[in-house]
This record gives C-alpha cells, sequence and structure tokens, in this order.
C-alpha cells in the first residue's frame, strides 16, 4: 500500500470514528444536538376559518417549550382584530413583538389581497417572508399559523399554499369534525399535494356537540389519504383563549400532541428520543 493510499484510508477511519462518536453522545445527550437536527417549518392550516387552528398552534407551541425545544409560533398575516397574535404572544413567553408574530396586520376583517392594495399586498408578502426567515434562524421548531383556508388570496396571483410552498413547511390540515369536512379536507389535501407535492397531518377538531358522521369521518379520511392515524383533538372548553386554560388541556391531552409532531416530522428524527428524554425529567 502506498502512503498516499494508506494516508487515504486513515482519513476515512479517522471521519468514520468521528461520526460514531458524535452519534452516541447525541443518543445520551440528544438536547446537546438539536441546532444539527433542525426542524423544518410547520405549518398549521385548515379547511377554512374557524377550524381551531389557533388552539392547536398554541397546544403544539406550550408542548413543544415545556418539552425543553425551543420553539415559536408565528401568525404571519391577522385582519379584523389582534387576539390571535396577542396569545400566540403569551405562548411564547413575549420571546417576540407583536410585529414579529404578525408583520401583515389588515384592519378590516378581509382578506389581505382584498384589504390591501396590489402594491401594498405584494410588498406586505416580501415583509411575512423575510420576518418568517428572521424568526426561524433563531429557533430549534418554529410553527406558522395561517389565514383561513389554503386559497385564501395573499397578494396577486399568490395565496397561502404558496406560502407554504414558499417555506418548505410540513403542513398540518385541521378541521372540524363534522358533516362536510370529508370533502372540505379532501380539497384541501389535493390542493397542497399539487402545490408542494405532498399532502399535510389531518386533525380533526371535535365539537361541544358530536352529529353522527363525527364517528366515521377519521376513519373514512385515514383510508382516503392512507393515513396510519387521524388526530381527533377532544372539546376542551370554551376557555381556549385563557393561558392557564391552555396549559391545563396541554396536559391533558400531551400524547395527542406529541403524535401530531411526530407524524408531522417537526421532530426532524429526534423526537423519539426526546420523549424519552423529557419523561424521565419529569
Amino acid at each position: 500500500m502506498t502512503p498516499f493510499n494508506r494516508s487515504k484510508k486513515n482519513h476515512r477511519f479517522a471521519f468514520l470514528k468521528r461520526a460514531l462518536l458524535n452519534f452516541l453522545d447525541f443518543l445520551r445527550f440528544p438536547a446537546n444536538f438539536r441546532s444539527f437536527v433542525k426542524a423544518p417549518p410547520l405549518f398549521i392550516t385548515g379547511t377554512g376559518t374557524g377550524t381551531g387552528k389557533t388552539t392547536l398552534t398554541a397546544l403544539l407551541t406550550i408542548h413543544l417549550r415545556r418539552r425543553g425545544i425551543h420553539a415559536v409560533a408565528v401568525k404571519p398575516y391577522c385582519s379584523g382584530t389582534r387576539e390571535d397574535t396577542e396569545l400566540l404572544a403569551l405562548v411564547n413567553d413575549h420571546e417576540l413583538t407583536s410585529e414579529q408574530i404578525t408583520p401583515v396586520f389588515c384592519l378590516k376583517p378581509l382578506s389581505p389581497r382584498a384589504g390591501l392594495s396590489s402594491d401594498a399586498s405584494r410588498d406586505s408578502f416580501r415583509k411575512a417572508i423575510k420576518a418568517i426567515e428572521e424568526t426561524s434562524k433563531n429557533v430549534e421548531s418554529l410553527l406558522i399559523e395561517g389565514i383561513g383556508g389554503l386559497e385564501v388570496p395573499l397578494a396577486p396571483g399568490i395565496a397561502v399554499s404558496d406560502l407554504i410552498a414558499m417555506t418548505k413547511s410540513n403542513a398540518i390540515v385541521t378541521g372540524r369534525n363534522r358533516l362536510g369536512v370529508i370533502n372540505e379536507v379532501s380539497l384541501t389535501q389535493y390542493r397542497l399535494r399539487e402545490k408542494t407535492g405532498k399532502i399535510g397531518q389531518i386533525v380533526l377538531m371535535q365539537e361541544r356537540k358530536l352529529d353522527e358522521s363525527a364517528n366515521s369521518n377519521a376513519r373514512i379520511l385515514a383510508e382516503k389519504f392512507k393515513i396510519p392515524r387521524i388526530i381527533m383533538i377532544p372539546y376542551l372548553g370554551s376557555e381556549m383563549n385563557q393561558m392557564s386554560h391552555l396549559k391545563r388541556s396541554e396536559k391533558k391531552i400531551k400524547k395527542m400532541l406529541a403524535q401530531i409532531l411526530k407524524s408531522a416530522s417537526v421532530s426532524s428524527g429526534f423526537f423519539d428520543e426526546e420523549e424519552k428524554f423529557s419523561e424521565k425529567k419529569h
């Protein structure tokens, strides 16, 4: 063996040894290696307005932060009221300003395209993208709440589905577990696959009073989209805009929230190990 070949072999061996040692350290101390397994953004969208997007975003963020993962939630677009922005500020423990959470706010309860001029809406879209990129640099997990459904217009020729595609997010699709949700979720999934090349994790939000379809909606949707399991979040009360109630609710359904995150690939491979690490601490 020539000195050159021997040198190449020794270099390869040293590289493999370092990789093995790093992997063993990761198994022992997963929290120290989170920066190397940064998850893609998680985009919480829905079949329309009032499908529980803000509630689910808040619960998932609380769950991640409670487990020691540096997660924050943003809602780039908001219209009519700042209530959702204010709730996410609480969930983030005021780590972000209102402007960072919601860089684009429309006074009237309209879509951004309807509430802003053509030029203003284009500028606002660039502003939203920049804000997402800046926030993403400083956290381990970024949760993005959408406005309305996939095809809400943000600017001329640009909709929420484009925002998901441009941010390369993994999507969660929320829908109310009632008659009609199969059609609503299906149309959302088809459009999502068309725009991003993949479908989203489906989460059904239970109504206070269930109708007859509530028992079969999840099963049919799971069959249709070949999803092993669709999580159904139980009705958690009318006080989901209060931080204390959100924290109590997160503890009640923490296993469901962990499954949603795992299925949506927010963990990028370290979530299972982090689960064991966290359970030992608590």
